[in-house]
């Protein structure tokens, strides 16, 4: 009986951290290619994200760097997701929900790095 009830609470927290859901209740604001290397448009855009607020964290796997901007127990207000293209090639998107109030600003941020 423990092992199924374990199962269903595993299975049902599964879903709670799905790609979907994640991105159920965001707009996504931004979709670039740029003429800059990934490594360095996503390094430019962490510097600004963190400046305007501290609790953004960074994340690069396979080639793929993330950027997430998060508001104090409400989850993300931001995010960004930059691929390698080509060497100085990269595809950027930009995602932002209707929480806090720096959205503009970390919109203009990712701008300023293209």
């Amino acid at each position: 009986m423990r092992t199924i009830l374990t199962a269903a609470i595993l299975f049902a927290l599964a879903g709670c951290s799905s790609p979907e859901s994640i991105t159920a209740n965001k707009h996504q604001v931004m979709d670039l290619k740029i003429s800059r290397a990934a490594g360095i448009y996503s390094q430019c855009l962490n510097k600004k994200w963190s400046d305007i607020n501290p609790a953004t964290r960074y994340y690069n796997i396979n080639n793929t760097h993330t950027i997430a901007s998060y508001l104090d127990g409400q989850g993300e207000m931001a995010s960004a997701k930059i691929q390698t293209i080509s060497d100085n090639q990269a595809d950027v998107e930009i995602y932002l929900t209707s929480r806090g109030n720096s959205q503009q600003a970390l919109l203009e941020a990712a701008k300023a790095c293209v």
